[in-house]
């Protein structure tokens, strides 16, 4: 069942039993998240040390939704004394997984799933060890998602409330977590691609994985 069908049903149920119920959309959106960060745990306790990859991500978690609770208490809009390139202005997003539609988001996360299935099978077979970085970079990614998941899921929105250029880009502190995961992740693609290229002969670094503590 997608998450489409299950946003739509439990809104209802939530609703007789006296739970506060956000959109069906809300939720679809909240369980597209929540299998998202799954699918990269799977990855995280097969390959990486989890006490590692954990803490970076429930720190994440946390500090968002820290800093959330306190911006809600402010009142939306610039605050005075912001100015320049950076400004605080807090404001409530209800724009849907970087402003598209939990529909739009479930084929490219079904895309996603399949093919981790595919790589996931792979790694095992070469016995692949995750590097820090990688750790750090996806720990990043799976507190990121799951914060705004449980946004959602709570309150149908997630507050936002750094403005960049004159409020041209607003972030949160879990979309700037997910984009420096990504960041991460995308120099170091770049960075094995770059030795494939220059012809070095283990250029994933599997023979030094298996032997990595």
């Amino acid at each position: 069942m997608s998450p489409v069908r299950v946003g739509t049903l439990l809104a209802p149920s939530l609703q007789k039993i006296g739970v506060e119920v956000v959109s069906a959309l809300s939720i679809e959106t909240a369980i597209s998240g929540f299998l998202a960060s799954a699918a990269i745990i799977v990855f995280l306790a097969r390959f990486g040390k989890p006490l590692f990859w954990a803490a970076v991500a429930l720190a994440v978690l946390l500090l968002d939704q820290i800093t959330k609770g306190l911006v809600d208490r402010l009142p939306a809009g610039p605050i005075p004394g912001t100015l320049g390139f950076l400004q605080f202005a807090p404001m409530q997003n209800h724009l849907q997984g970087f402003g598209g539609t939990a529909q739009g988001l479930i084929f490219p996360l079904l895309t996603a799933l399949a093919a981790s299935a595919l790589l996931y099978r792979w790694l095992v077979e070469t016995k692949y060890v995750m590097t820090r970085w990688s750790q750090f970079s996806l720990a990043l990614v799976v507190g990121a998602i799951t914060s705004i998941a449980v946004d959602r899921l709570a309150h149908g929105c997630t507050a936002d409330f750094i403005a960049f250029a004159n409020g041209a880009f607003l972030y949160n502190l879990a979309d700037l977590a997910a984009m420096l995961g990504c960041a991460m992740l995308s120099a170091r693609a770049v960075g094995l691609v770059a030795s494939s290229l220059a012809g070095k002969t283990d250029p994933w670094g599997l023979a030094a994985a298996r032997l990595r503590d």
